[in-house]
């Protein structure tokens, strides 16, 4: 089984795929920067969260393209005390479901702590 994972975000996105079989392994993992490659003379506004949006679905799309993976795990979005980045995040979450690799994929959502337990050694405990 192949396992894409996204942490969510308008501005930085991190991703990574996984084999589970015949046992776990990395296939590939980064860092998606929704503003890499628009300079300030760019015709497109690197700022805007619209355009921001757009980037993190096409980079995730392309991230994903040759793995084919039979399941998406993505971060639930964690509610802080400034609204407005919230809902921002919770907009690119949206955008990471969108591009889920096919209609059909199981999408399953992880908190932050639950993810770091599972991902991390040093935060079992």
């Amino acid at each position: 089984m192949i396992i894409l994972g996204i942490d969510p975000g308008t501005r930085i996105i991190g991703y990574g795929i996984v084999s589970t079989e015949p046992k776990t392994k990395v296939i590939t993992y980064g860092v998606i920067k929704t503003q890499d490659g628009l300079t300030k003379n760019s015709k497109v506004d690197a700022t805007t969260l619209s355009t921001r949006l757009l980037r993190s679905y096409q980079q995730i799309l392309k991230s994903s393209r040759n793995s084919s993976p039979d399941q998406m795990a993505i971060e639930t979005v964690f509610f802080s005390m400034d609204a407005q980045a919230t809902d921002q995040n919770r907009r690119g979450t949206r955008v990471a479901l969108l591009a889920a690799p096919r209609p059909a994929t199981p999408v399953y959502e992880y908190s932050r702590p639950r993810v770091q337990r599972k991902a991390s050694p040093a935060t079992r405990g």
